[in-house]
């Protein structure tokens, strides 16, 4: 520093001190300085202390309260409302009431220092609506946007204000005065605590510590560091996609509301219905399937011999589990007292002597029991619902005593679960689902002990932290792991996931799980996993003798799993970057690598989403019951009993639905009961108790239920009363909070029903579609499509609740006022043809449709009609009128050169014979091999006939040539000793369709055996079962297909019917000798007698006896007409064919 000249620092001195009076006089002294801001604090004190919680607080800001008071210097003011607060992370909601105070988190994560996005937690409670009307979603999650906000509030403390930085500046009086809306905050903020430590002494390792911290970036997932940082976003992360403490509880209790029903209603007979796996759990993922359990009540499965009698054999059959011979987590079932099963019957075969239950033919016969058209798939049947919704299926057995295999687990539960819990579960028994261990001595007979009652409960006794590891184990199975691999070669299953983290928790590996250590505890669980497959091991929880690894991850899978799961590992925790669902918050997260989001252990929602939530589950109970008069004043008779036990506010929430649903059911069931009698007494009774059921069941339901009335009144002809309800029905819908479809305006939802007792809601604010139960008869008008969907074993139809609303309007204006009800259908029209899914969604439009269609047709407009019933066929016919028919003429004008193409594509004659001839020889070669013990198998549909189709499928039937069906006076034409008589009795089928009947045992087909039921005193052959049975004998896990079993090889689809054979030709089919005259030859009619008929194992959907006719099958005869066409007969048969396969069905 250069030296200061001689005398310099005096004059210096005298200076200061003359700018520093100066100073004194323009701005002030001390004294004044302090009176100015004391003044100021105590009138912010008097101030504050008046205002109450729901009003605003004002305060000066900027330098006038820093206490200046210089000439032309504006005037700062900041607003803010008091019952508003800001919290900067979740650990801070415990200090405010909720119930009057908005809650408001500052979310820095994304932001450059110094600023923060203002995430809304709770419902704002002031009357002004600027905080509403600036939010806006974001990652669905509801912010306030600044610069809404300030433009909303620019104006409001100074009219005419310009926006001017943050805040609203206008002139009074000539002064200018800035005010800034804002919102406080009790806390100070963490980004800000440097401050605080500014001026303190820091080590050296301190300071590096600070250092590396700002040095962290996404690599430091693989650091605990790292993890702890990350963990809490991640948390949240899952809390979101899997739900929060409060979702999961109302998912929850709704599934166990319901569980008690179905176990109180059906105690002692019938089938008992239980949601298992992962929607049981609580999950709701998408693309997730959801597994239902069924079993018999009056079928109970004993551990030894000394159980049996605590039961009474009359009215009960018992199953005893002989687990000696099968692997650990196996057991064979012995069938002890007889049952009236027609499955149990038939699945019953002989080991060691003794009757047991195979699993496998249980499993085949019970696969589309509950869903039509379902596949085997493990022990289940699995099948699609319209909407893409999977369903497993399983038919199993139950047990009321915990397997002896599984008591060290007992033994094992000190500190997790609980006891409670523990002594509930083992009270609960188990159950027994239909599939062996592959490596089983008794594989097709073994049935596997299912602990899936316990596995929920065990779930449910987790705290949040830990089943959102679960959940996060899930995700990371399907969007890291099985990604990786071939579809077809997946490995590892959800259930690994589970087995990993129920033992991860009981070793105490994961019992201080909280938010800050959430990605450490998922890594724990990953490690575990990683051990299991590197030794090939995987213990069942319940019996660790059970490897869970035995057959599918060992030898060459086992190592390709590891190696994969091992490069995941040694990625470390950013190997979590590879799964879409979680990828968006850890990146964001790394952008504010010191911010937190969040600290506490679970996410309070919104008074809306509660009520969303609530209102999807409490729908779903009950939409697989089965309505009667009697089932459903037992339920009532349950429900009056559970008003007075202690349930929980979700639980009513869901019984009150519930009843609902009963009400409506019962109150239809008893007007059809009635309605033809000739009592009018007890008609006039039983109306005015179904009226008293509807109108209590829409008191206490939602806003559609009110249609179930407005339907019973048109039912009963009084159609001004059911327009009355109808147009109440009108105002309801169109209000602006209504809840429909999980659609719903949150701002106009809270303001005008928000903090309302739930019922209040129900009634005013929330939709849901119309169901009607198949079986009961609603309106006439809908009799054919409940029909319909009956025949296709669906047991409901739903329809969307504005299509009622005016399919109902139309039908009673019809009946009063024909313009009105012109309106009424034009409504009608413009909301099927132009809604783009908002209140008629896509799964919906066809009975749409069709309702369209009705009403057009009943209002006389046959051409509308047919369109609207047909739309999606006739979407594509063409106008046939100019100029297409002078195109069709040109075609037509050159015929041979369409009769050239077409050998092209279908062959030429000589193409077509040696095509036949090459199957003739083959099949005369094969079939005098065949000895009468073998099976024959014949070529038979359109590959037999001669076509060769790309896509086509080949047909195949396989029958048995020691059993033949016969009429009654062939029998002494075949010698019993080697030969099965089968007796075909068309007496009580349709037309084309027999029963056939077993005359003689069975000579070695234990199928045959399997698929016979008593009827009348004799043994018939159910077609159904033997369908089940055969279905993918021939061609592993084929599907069912009409009477075949329909499956692959090498890509080529192959359709096989077993069948049986009859060497006489049908007195049914007679009139078709007499009928042949010029076409076919006689010679070919002879030789079509001659080789008699098939009978295929399928029933006439209407006959009496449908799962047991069979059909009369002419396969033979068919191909023996089509060989003599001649060629261009054939031709033309061929195009048929194509235009049915590329024309027709393409629509």
């Amino acid at each position: 520093m250069e030296s200061v000249p001689p005398g310099t620092f005096e004059e210096m001195q005298q200076l200061s001190e003359s700018v520093y009076y100066g100073l004194c006089e323009k701005l002030g002294t001390s004294q004044q300085v302090a009176i100015r801001r004391e003044t100021k604090d105590i009138k912010e004190l008097v101030v504050s202390r008046a205002r109450r919680h729901d009003e605003s607080t004002e305060r000066v800001s900027g330098s006038r309260r820093e206490g200046f008071r210089l000439k032309s210097s504006d005037l700062d003011c900041m607003l803010w409302l008091n019952n508003h607060r800001v919290i900067m992370d979740m650990s801070q909601f415990e200090f405010y009431n909720i119930a009057n105070t908005t809650l408001i988190l500052s979310d820095s994560s994304g932001s450059p220092p110094g600023f923060a996005l203002l995430r809304l937690l709770t419902q704002t409670r002031t009357t002004d609506s600027d905080v509403l009307d600036a939010c806006f979603k974001m990652n669905n999650r509801v912010y306030i946007s600044s610069s809404m906000y300030r433009q909303l509030t620019c104006s409001s403390a100074f009219p005419n204000s310009i926006v001017h930085g943050p805040c609203g500046s206008g002139i009074v009086a000539g002064k200018e005065y800035d005010t800034a809306w804002c919102f406080a905050c009790d806390f100070w903020p963490s980004f800000a605590t440097s401050w605080i430590d500014r001026g303190r002494y820091k080590t050296g390792a301190e300071q590096t510590r600070t250092t590396n911290m700002l040095e962290v970036g996404l690599g430091a997932l693989k650091k605990y560091d790292g993890m702890q940082h990350m963990s809490e976003p991640v948390f949240e992360c899952m809390c979101e996609i899997v739900g929060t403490s409060q979702q999961l509880a109302i998912r929850r209790e709704a599934m166990d509301i319901g569980d008690v029903l179905d176990r109180q209603v059906k105690s002692s007979s019938g089938v008992r219905e239980m949601i298992s796996g992962s929607f049981r759990e609580g999950f709701r993922l998408k693309q997730s399937d959801v597994d239902y359990m069924y079993w018999s009540n009056n079928h109970r499965v004993i551990l030894d011999m000394s159980q049996s009698k605590y039961y009474n054999t009359d009215n009960t059959t018992l199953i005893l589990s002989d687990s000696s011979e099968s692997p650990p987590g196996f057991t064979l079932l012995q069938l002890l007292t007889p049952s009236r099963d027609e499955d149990i019957q038939s699945a019953c075969t002989k080991v060691n002597d003794r009757d047991y239950i195979s699993s496998s033919v249980y499993r085949q016969l019970t696969c589309s029991a509950i869903l039509s058209n379902a596949t085997e798939h493990g022990p289940c049947g699995s099948s699609s619902m319209p909407g893409g919704q999977e369903y497993d299926t399983a038919i199993c057995f139950v047990s009321d005593f915990w397997h002896p295999s599984a008591s060290s687990w007992i033994n094992r539960c000190h500190s997790w679960p609980d006891p409670e819990v523990v002594d509930n579960i083992v009270r609960n028994g188990c159950h027994f689902v239909a599939i062996g261990h592959p490596l089983g001595l008794h594989e097709k007979n073994e049935w596997r002990i299912s602990f899936s009652q316990a596995e929920f409960k065990i779930v449910y006794s987790m705290n949040h932290c830990q089943f959102l590891i679960y959940g996060l184990l899930k995700l990371f199975l399907k969007e890291v792991i099985n990604r990786q691999s071939d579809k077809n070669n997946t490995r590892l299953c959800s259930y690994h996931m589970k087995t990993a983290i129920f033992w991860a928790i009981q070793q105490n590996t994961l019992s201080q799980c909280c938010p800050q250590n959430f990605l450490a505890s998922f890594w724990v669980c990953f490690k575990l996993l990683l051990k299991w497959v590197y030794e090939g091991v995987c213990p069942s929880f319940f019996i660790p003798q059970n490897n869970l690894f035995s057959t599918k991850i060992c030898g060459s899978a086992q190592h390709h799993l590891f190696r994969q799961l091992h490069k995941l590992y040694k990625n470390g925790l950013a190997c979590l970057l590879q799964s879409s669902s979680i990828r968006f918050y850890l990146m964001l997260v790394d952008s504010n690598i010191g911010a937190s989001i969040f600290k506490d252990k679970c996410i309070v929602i919104s008074e809306v989403d509660f009520d969303l939530e609530l209102f999807d589950e409490a729908n779903r109970i009950g939409n697989t019951l089965t309505p009667d008069l009697h089932r459903c004043a037992k339920y009532l008779h349950i429900v009056e009993m559970l008003i007075g036990s202690h349930l929980r506010g979700n639980q009513v929430v869901t019984l009150q639905r519930f009843t609902s649903m009963i009400f409506q059911f019962t109150a239809f069931i008893l007007h059809n009961k009635f309605v033809s009698t000739c009592d009018n007494k007890q008609m006039y009774i039983a109306d005015k108790i179904s009226c008293h059921m509807l109108k209590l069941a829409a008191n206490f339901g939602c806003v559609s239920d009110m249609l179930y009335i407005a339907m019973y009144y048109y039912k009963t002809l009084r159609y001004r009363e059911a327009l009355s309800f109808i147009e109440l029905i009108k105002i309801k819908l169109a209000q602006p909070y209504l809840m429909y479809k999980g659609h719903v305006d949150r701002k106009r939802y809270a303001e005008a029903i928000g903090g309302q007792s739930w019922s209040k809601k129900m009634r005013n604010a929330m939709a849901r579609d119309i169901k009607l139960d198949n079986s009961i008869c609603y309106i006439r008008e809908l009799i054919l499509e409940q029909q319909c969907s009956l025949q296709n074993e669906v047991p409901a139809i739903f329809i969307p609740v504005f299509v009622m609303l005016h399919f109902l309007e139309f039908l009673c204006y019809k009946c009063i006022d024909s313009t009105l009800s012109k309106a009424a259908l034009n409504r009608l029209q413009d909301l099927v043809h132009n809604d783009q899914g908002l209140f008629v969604p896509e799964i919906f439009k066809d009975i749409s449709w069709e309702i369209l269609g009705i009403c057009q047709q009943i209002a006389g407009n046959s051409q509308a009609s047919l369109y609207s019933l047909n739309h999606h066929v006739l979407a594509w016919i063409p106008d046939l009128s100019e100029p297409e028919f002078p195109i069709c003429e040109e075609m037509w004008r050159s015929p041979e050169s369409i009769f050239v193409g077409l050998c092209e594509l279908f062959g030429t004659s000589e193409q077509v014979t040696i095509r036949r001839e090459t199957n003739d020889f083959t099949e005369l070669v094969i079939t005098r091999a065949q000895t009468s013990d073998d099976v024959t198998e014949i070529l038979r549909g359109s590959f037999r006939e001669g076509f060769r189709h790309v896509e086509s499928d080949m047909d195949f039937m396989y029958w048995l040539n020691n059993h033949r069906v016969i009429l009654m006076s062939q029998f002494k034409n075949y010698n019993t000793a080697n030969t099965t008589l089968i007796l075909s009795d068309s007496s009580e089928s349709s037309p084309g369709y027999t029963l056939l009947r077993l005359m003689t045992p069975t000579i070695t087909e234990s199928n045959v055996h399997f698929a016979c039921v008593g009827m009348n005193g004799s043994l018939y052959i159910s077609s159904s079962i033997y369908r089940k049975i055969t279905c993918s004998v021939a061609i592993p896990n084929s599907s069912v297909h009409g009477p075949c079993g329909s499956g692959y090889v090498a890509r080529k689809k192959y359709d096989i019917a077993w069948c049986f054979v009859g060497d006489f030709w049908p007195l049914s089919a007679s009139s078709w000798i007499e009928r042949s005259h010029s076409w076919p030859d006689p010679e070919v009619v002879d030789d079509i007698v001659r080789n008699g008929c098939h009978f295929v194992a399928i029933g006439h959907p209407l006959g009496l006896h449908a799962k047991k006719e069979w059909r009369i099958s002419f396969s033979c005869a068919e191909y023996k007409l089509v060989s003599h066409m001649n060629h261009c007969q054939f031709l033309t048969y061929g195009i048929l064919k194509l235009f049915l396969k590329e024309v027709i069905n393409q629509q």
